[in-house]
C-alpha cells in the first residue's frame, strides 16, 4: 500500500499511512483468539489519536497548550495500552504518532486526510495479520508472556 501512496497524488500522506501499518506491531504475544480484537484496538487508538492532535494544530492551540494536551493523551494511551493489555511496543507507538502529528495543518481536509490515510494503512495492516494467522506458529515464549503478570487495577 505505501507504494502505492507514494506514487498517487496522495504522496504527502506517506508518514501517516506509515503510522498506521505500525499497529501491526501489537498482538505479537496475545492469544490467538485475542489476536484480531487487539490489532483492531490498536487501529482505533492510531486513528483517533492523529486525528486528536492534528485536530489541535489545525484549531491552531499555542504550543504549550498542545503540550498540555500531548501530556493528558499521553496518559490516556497508556492508561489504555495497560489495562486493555495490548502488549508491547506500549503506549511508545501511539505517542510517537501523537506527537507526529502536531506538525502544522493547513486547513480541516488535511486533518480527515491524515486521519484516513493512517485508518486506510492500519486496515490493510490488521488485514494482513488476520489473513496470515493460519501460518503463524506460536513459541511457548509468546504463549507464556501473559502468564503470571499480576492483573493491572482498572
Amino acid at each position: 500500500m505505501l507504494p502505492l501512496i507514494q506514487l498517487s497524488a496522495f504522496s504527502h500522506l506517506i508518514g501517516f499511512a506509515s503510522l498506521g501499518t505500525l499497529v501491526a506491531l501489537f498482538g505479537r504475544f496475545a492469544a490467538p483468539s485475542r489476536r484480531g480484537i487487539t490489532v483492531f484496538l490498536c487501529l482505533l487508538c492510531q486513528t483517533a489519536t492523529v486525528f486528536l492532535m492534528s485536530l489541535v494544530a489545525w484549531l491552531e492551540v499555542p504550543m504549550v497548550g498542545q503540550l498540555a494536551i500531548l501530556a493528558l493523551v499521553c496518559g490516556i494511551l497508556f492508561y489504555i495500552v495497560n489495562v486493555a493489555n495490548f502488549g508491547p511496543p506500549g503506549a511508545l507507538i501511539f505517542i510517537f504518532a501523537a506527537s507526529v502529528s502536531m506538525g502544522q495543518v493547513d486547513d480541516f481536509s488535511s486533518v480527515i486526510e491524515r486521519s484516513a490515510a493512517t485508518a486506510l494503512a492500519a486496515g490493510l495492516a490488521w488485514l494482513v495479520v488476520m489473513t496470515t494467522e493460519v501460518f503463524r506458529h506460536d513459541t511457548p515464549v509468546a504463549q507464556d508472556w501473559f502468564k503470571g503478570r499480576p492483573a493491572r487495577p482498572a
